[in-house]
């Protein structure tokens, strides 16, 4: 095994190094979830804010990375990414070993098209499991996890995860606080309008 992956070129063997580890996490993922271990816990933001850059008081990057209302960048989708890229651009460089950075693009533009229709595919399953005969009023006094940052004194929405008549779902999410309430931050749900929770910093 080490003497053929010494045998291969510096450009396969970077592929291949990334696009292992990145299928082996892909399938573990996929194992637990199967067993219903795991869950959301391996899609975790890697985005996030970003603070006093070049003078500026808050720079949020959350926003680069969305798509509609979805997350784009996040644990999930990266390693989907890198896993596609790898097996992808090794399989372009058996075809064209003369030319890796065409190799490279094609898996690049294929690993992002699988994260995103992975990262749209998981939205659709967090609306379905968020859909149904679940009540929301019985999510007020409930703790929340802020999965996307709620911008202050209602000036828009933002969405939360909590676990609800025992499911995990996801909720649009408003709040009157002064200041916005950034991702990751923990909320305690006030009050339920029109299915919108409405939520305060715990």
């Amino acid at each position: 095994m080490i003497q053929w992956l010494q045998d291969l070129s510096t450009f396969q063997q970077i592929m291949f190094i990334l696009a292992v580890p990145a299928t082996v996490i892909l399938l573990v993922q996929f194992i637990l979830v199967l067993f219903g271990i795991g869950g959301d816990g391996f899609d975790a933001d890697v985005g996030g804010d970003v603070h006093d850059i070049g003078g500026a008081d808050h720079v949020n990057t959350e926003g680069f990375f969305m798509l509609g209302g979805i997350k784009l960048l996040t644990f999930r989708n990266m390693v989907s990414l890198l896993a596609v890229m790898g097996w992808i651009s090794l399989g372009m460089y058996d075809v064209m070993p003369d030319h890796w950075y065409l190799a490279l693009l094609i898996g690049l533009a294929s690993g992002f098209a699988v994260a995103l229709l992975l990262a749209v595919a998981m939205n659709a399953v967090m609306k379905l499991q968020a859909e149904g005969n679940a009540d929301y009023k019985k999510a007020i006094g409930c703790k929340a996890t802020v999965y996307l940052r709620i911008p202050a004194k209602k000036q828009g929405k933002g969405k939360i995860n909590l676990n609800l008549q025992e499911r995990f779902v996801e909720i649009d999410a408003m709040t009157e606080d002064e200041e916005e309430i950034r991702t990751g931050s923990i909320v305690i749900v006030t009050a339920v309008e029109s299915e919108i929770a409405i939520v305060k910093k715990a």
